[in-house]
């Protein structure tokens, strides 16, 4: 009869000792014989007629060998569930035990050794805990006007003109890499595209300076291009921005059409096209709209920084670990891992466990819950301001019924929502228990405390 004892090694962290003897495996071994020399399929014998002695014969040792282990693996799950055990992971075979050499010919009593990391009680109590602070962050003018002149290059119109005259001109080009001797290089990069003249050094700005339709220039790219203020546009043309050798390259530009922008006026046509889900008649409604944009943007900056500073506190949670043990999980994972790895991982994975843990005993506690509908209103939320905060319940949105549907039959969608809503839950109750303190703040401030933050941490 099989005999199962347990014996601490360090904090959370216990040996398993599973031991069997002849009669636990035996007769699962017998019966896994006969069961297969019924179905077997073996030359000189008829299917379903060869001997069991000759199946054991054959195959024995293996079939030995998983009796012995299905037997043990049987008693230890029966183990955990009788004793109620919470653990990380599985049962890892302990380093101390040496693998039983199992012969069909001499059965015995063996043993088997394993590991096993407990997971701690845990008790959230944020009663004590210091007044996050909850801050309003200010809008400025100056990014009102940034936005109404965006909106009126967004929906002005390009209107050719004979030569390039200022850095607000808009060129069409045709850039291509070249040798030294300015021939184009076979499968080099390049492309045609629309850019501001702004996005050139200054030097090749006043090169531009009066050229027209069809003139062509060259020089080295990272001459041509401000590479430290655009570096998307190199990204645009398939080079990489750290690509020094490659930046460096001379190419050749030659100027398919220079154009001017001409901004649209302020009017109710802009205003429309702008927010095409609200009725603004006049520039101070347009500019109150802007405003309060921009102001949900911060706010969601801010609600996103309450957020991260309610991480941190209900991280300073008292969670006992079994760090070793979870370690060796580190270890066994499918991905091998050096020593050196498994110490500079330990750190985020023992982080995010904790995490875990903490999370999932607010959720017992409080026993919050997220439902379907909410996650059906999520994806609606996330679709309609995809789209400009659209109304998906207009008949030019009548297509988003049918995706958000496909969306709730994806597995990995519905999870993505779930733990998405569930963290806000999370978060939600933490704001109850420690009621934030409001301040207002300038931007510049509140980016001085991120950069202070990141140095922290």
């Amino acid at each position: 009869m099989a005999s199962i004892t347990r014996v601490p090694i360090s904090n959370l962290h216990d040996r398993i000792s599973v031991k069997i003897d002849k009669g636990d495996y035996l007769p699962d071994f017998e019966k896994d014989i006969r069961t297969y020399s019924k179905k077997a399929n073996i030359p000189g014998f008829r299917k379903g007629m060869v001997p069991a002695g000759m199946i054991k014969k054959m195959y024995g040792q293996d079939f030995y060998r998983d009796s012995v282990i299905k037997s043990v693996e049987k008693e230890l799950q029966k183990y955990l569930t009788e004793e109620k055990l919470e653990i990380f992971g599985q049962p890892l075979p302990s380093a101390t035990g040496k693998f039983p050499e199992l012969n069909m010919q001499q059965p015995q009593e063996y043993e088997f050794l394993f590991e096993i990391g407990l997971k701690p009680e845990i008790k959230i109590d944020l009663s004590s805990g210091k007044k996050p602070l909850h801050y309003k962050i200010k809008v400025k003018p100056e990014d009102i006007g940034n936005r109404i002149e965006s909106f009126q290059a967004q929906f002005g119109e390009l209107k050719e003109t004979e030569s390039i005259t200022s850095e607000n001109n808009i060129i069409k080009i045709k850039l291509a890499e070249t040798d030294s001797e300015g021939n184009p290089v076979d499968g080099g990069f390049g492309s045609e595209q629309s850019l501001y003249v702004k996005v050139f050094s200054e030097s090749f700005q006043k090169e531009l300076t009066g050229k027209k339709k069809d003139d062509m220039l060259k020089g080295k790219l990272n001459e041509i291009i401000d590479v430290e203020k655009y570096p998307a546009v190199l990204e645009s043309i398939g080079v990489n921005p750290g690509d020094l050798e490659k930046i460096a390259s001379p190419v050749s530009i030659t100027i398919i059409s220079v154009n001017d922008l001409e901004k649209h006026p302020l009017d109710e046509d802009l205003y429309a096209k702008a927010f095409p889900n609200r009725e603004i008649r006049d520039e101070a409604a347009f500019r109150d709209a802007i405003t309060s944009d921009e102001q949900k943007q911060w706010d969601e900056v801010a609600a996103h920084q309450l957020e991260h500073t309610l991480y941190h506190q209900l991280m300073d949670t008292p969670v006992d670990l079994p760090e070793s043990f979870l370690k060796k999980l580190l270890e066994n994972s499918e991905n091998a891992k050096s020593a050196e790895e498994i110490e500079a991982q330990a750190p985020s994975f023992i982080n995010e466990l904790k995490w875990s843990l903490i999370t999932q005993q607010i959720v017992r506690d409080q026993e919050l819950k997220v439902n379907i509908e909410e996650i059906k209103a999520e994806i609606k939320k996330e679709l309609s301001k995809y789209f400009g905060n659209a109304d998906l319940d207009s008949p030019e949105y009548s297509w988003a019924a049918g995706y958000v549907d496909r969306m709730m039959g994806d597995k990995e969608q519905l999870e993505s929502r779930y733990n998405k809503l569930m963290t806000h839950k999370i978060f939600d109750w933490a704001k109850q228990q420690l009621t934030p303190e409001e301040k207002e703040i300038s931007q510049e401030d509140f980016q001085k405390l991120q950069e202070a933050h990141k140095h922290e941490h």
